[in-house]
């Protein structure tokens, strides 16, 4: 029952945490504000396919403008998506609600003795690292950095501690709720198609991207695969039947409306690793099979229609702006603290400012989880999740593809701090280590 209550609360918390900009982006809500924006928008995005379709007409300066037009336009539709007042505000607190249940049920099984502290190392030296540069975080630069910095790590006391709670049903019943989150997700985005705005003003300027209630199209698509991996991968020794064919369709669909190449990359990688283990293939009929993969892959990126190199050198540069910062040894190595570049907190920075003068790539947007390690925790950090995620993987065969698609998106996402999938990934942490042959004996 517990459990039951538990996963509710996780499918309840991800549609109310973006279903007020879901609302307000389709105009069911700020109806005087939507119409203003649409009609800039439109503005602009005749503007923009005139552009497209004879650049030669636009003179320097008419271009000047329409780039001018995009760069006010864009924050402007963010600030409206993303503004929350009032009462409100409780459908973005309910998320953090959620995680700190997950993880003090957890704790509360742990003294009842119905559990035990996971005590891999590797986490174990994460969550130690962790705990040291949040109180650098506080010390240094006050609880309006350090507090939203520790959203990106919730997921940590889920692992440690929320065994019992991860059991192989359990699973199943969150991967139940994903699934139905999906359905409601897919239903969503004819509605979102014909009347929503865009987040970003431009991004491709003749077709739309859809977001749905995960607030940005990228999140959108990195969500559904990772989703459509639990699902799977959890049903992966039954006979292939219409089910896995309906949840397979329904990611595509979710996919190709996002316009995620990331999604994409992640979701022809999880097929293609998944036929393998199914038909376990050996010598030509692998290399077949890779070969096959790698045309999948590019007729995936391809009907995206997104210049894929445009968004990796993009991430790219954010290394090496990074890099090019007068950062000292120490900070390589273990970071600034918790909460420096997060979107957490440059999302609640907008409602509470705060300028923490002396940090380093502050404002950095970094969309991607390795940049957001090295920041927070250092070289060292990034290092230990990643050895984290693999050693999972290692111990999880169950699981093993859905951990591979993980680190494919947390590439080009903070994927730490995406609810509900940090939520889950802390619930598969737990999984792997509390079913790893022998620990349970040890403990």
């Amino acid at each position: 029952m517990l459990a039951r209550i538990l996963m509710i609360s996780i499918l309840a918390a991800v549609i109310a945490n973006g279903s007020v900009s879901w609302l307000k982006s389709v105009g069911w809500m700020n109806k005087t504000q939507y119409n203003a924006l649409v009609l800039e928008h439109q503005a602009f995005l005749t503007r923009a396919r005139e552009y497209m379709k004879n650049p030669g007409a636009f003179s320097n300066h008419d271009f000047q403008a329409l780039k001018e037009q995009n760069r006010q336009l864009g924050p402007t539709i963010r600030s409206y998506l993303r503004e929350i007042q009032g009462p409100l505000i409780f459908t973005k607190l309910l998320k953090y609600l959620v995680m700190l249940m997950l993880a003090a049920f957890g704790l509360a099984a742990i003294v009842r003795r119905e559990n035990y502290l996971n005590k891999d190392r590797v986490l174990l030296g994460l969550v130690a690292l962790v705990l040291v540069m949040t109180a650098v975080s506080g010390y240094r630069f006050g609880l309006q950095v350090m507090m939203p910095g520790i959203y990106g790590f919730l997921f940590l006391p889920i692992a440690l501690t929320a065994g019992s709670i991860a059991r192989p049903q359990n699973l199943q019943l969150l991967a139940r709720f994903l699934a139905l989150s999906l359905i409601i997700l897919l239903l969503s985005c004819p509605v979102e198609y014909v009347r929503g705005i865009q987040y970003f003003s431009s991004g491709d300027w003749i077709h739309k991207r859809i977001s749905g209630f995960l607030l940005q199209p990228n999140t959108m698509g990195i969500y559904a695969v990772c989703s459509f991996a639990l699902i799977a991968s959890l049903n992966q020794y039954k006979p292939i039947s219409g089910f896995h064919v309906f949840w397979t369709v329904v990611t595509l669909a979710l996919v190709m409306l996002s316009g995620s190449n990331t999604a994409a990359v992640a979701f022809v990688v999880f097929l293609g690793v998944t036929a393998i283990r199914r038909s376990k293939l050996t010598g030509f009929t692998t290399a077949m099979a890779f070969g096959l993969l790698v045309l999948a892959l590019i007729a995936a990126i391809t009907i995206i229609d997104r210049p894929i190199m445009d968004s990796a050198m993009g991430r790219l540069a954010k290394y090496q702006l990074y890099y090019t910062m007068d950062i000292t040894s120490l900070t390589w190595l273990f970071g600034q603290g918790a909460g420096i570049a997060s979107n957490t907190f440059l999302n609640f920075n907008s409602q509470f400012p705060v300028n923490p003068s002396h940090a380093i790539a502050v404002w950095i947007s970094t969309d991607s989880t390795p940049l957001l390690l090295i920041i927070q925790v250092g070289m060292v950090g990034c290092l230990l999740f990643y050895a984290l995620l693999i050693r999972a993987m290692i111990f999880d065969p169950l699981l093993r593809p859905v951990y591979l698609v993980f680190i494919l998106c947390s590439l080009s996402i903070n994927i730490i701090e995406v609810f509900p999938l940090n939520a889950v990934l802390g619930l598969m942490l737990a999984h792997s280590f509390y079913t790893r042959p022998g620990l349970r004996q040890k403990a």
